[in-house]
């Protein structure tokens, strides 16, 4: 059996899943199996992959099952110890999954790792060295985020979460119980970190791993949000509710539901209207009262998420990694 299994999943994203399987590759640890999930592609990123790199396997999807189900996909084929998640618009080092596994390697009682990643266009610049939930706001923090490195994150280091890239024990991961379909995406690495350290592990920096992420830095307010699109937009009004929801204390969901979430909605609500991003609005508010009304009924439907996607303009339509 593979010592790691990596996990690739893919949508409409041709050259960048190439690109990522090409750098995993030329890996100096070859003691894996790779997988890509692809969640019904029409630009033959199948076709592609299986041509170029025949020793790659593929299981596809009929239907697009998100970030979420797509990972849970490849959870079920995987056979390594240890399983990479690794997001499709990136390039790894060398020696990224090799430092990964040392870390992993030298302590039981770390349930998860992810690298130093950087910037592709800026290939210093720091885009994170993990990340971390508020448990009061629900603000997302990125640690180190578009800072040059200067070798402030040289040291092993206990974070809450890891986006991107990220390994994590395979017995761990079906204890779990994998990641939350229902989700979709947008905080599902969130809540599947948070369910790993409260089931006792630890996540840490793995620093001398490193990763270079295929993202650039917005100008537009609603861009920086994360609101690149209106089905993104509906996905943070929604899943920052629910993920405050399972993983806050009552007292913290308490402020962040009467304090924290009215400053959200004004807040958002006045950038789209700045910028003029009316069906960005509509989409967010959608959101929003959908993840309200799991605080009532305690049921997050994955069957609103599908609906909204398909009413959605498809000029409009969100890849599982928007293209930027």
């Amino acid at each position: 059996m593979p010592k790691v299994s990596i996990i690739v999943l893919s949508y409409n994203s041709k050259q960048y899943v190439l690109d990522c399987i090409s750098s995993i590759k030329a890996s100096d640890f070859k003691d894996y199996e790779l997988l890509l999930v692809d969640n019904a592609s029409s630009d033959n990123t199948v076709e592609e992959v299986s041509r170029i790199f025949p020793t790659v396997r593929i299981i596809k999807s009929d239907v697009n099952l998100g970030r979420t189900g797509g990972y849970n996909l490849g959870i079920r084929h995987s056979r390594g110890s240890l399983i990479l998640f690794l997001d499709q618009d990136t390039e790894i080092s060398p020696r990224m999954l090799s430092e990964s596994v040392a870390i992993m390697d030298s302590d039981e009682g770390i349930g998860g790792c992810g690298p130093r990643i950087y910037y592709f266009n800026d290939p210093k610049r720091l885009w994170s060295a993990g990340s971390y939930v508020a448990m009061t706001t629900g603000r997302t923090h990125f640690i180190g985020q578009d800072t040059i490195d200067c070798g402030k994150f040289d040291t092993v280091t206990d974070v809450q979460q890891h986006p991107t890239a990220l390994m994590v024990r395979s017995q761990i991961t079906c204890a779990i119980g994998g990641y939350d379909p229902e989700i979709f995406m947008v905080y599902c690495d969130a809540d599947f970190c948070l369910k790993i350290l409260e089931a006792g592990h630890r996540i840490v920096l793995a620093p001398k791993a490193k990763v270079w992420h295929k993202v650039k830095q917005f100008s537009l307010l609603t861009e920086k949000l994360g609101m690149k699109n209106p089905f993104m937009a509906f996905l943070i009004g929604r899943n920052r509710i629910i993920f405050m929801k399972k993983h806050a204390s009552m007292p913290n969901f308490g402020l962040f539901l009467t304090l924290f979430l009215p400053t959200y909605i004004v807040y958002y609500s006045v950038a789209c209207i700045a910028e003029l991003k009316l069906r960005m609005l509509q989409a967010f508010w959608r959101g929003t009262l959908d993840g309200l009304r799991f605080v009532v009924s305690n049921k997050k439907p994955l069957a609103d998420v599908y609906t909204f996607l398909n009413k959605t303009n498809p000029r409009f339509y969100c890849d599982l990694f928007p293209q930027i």
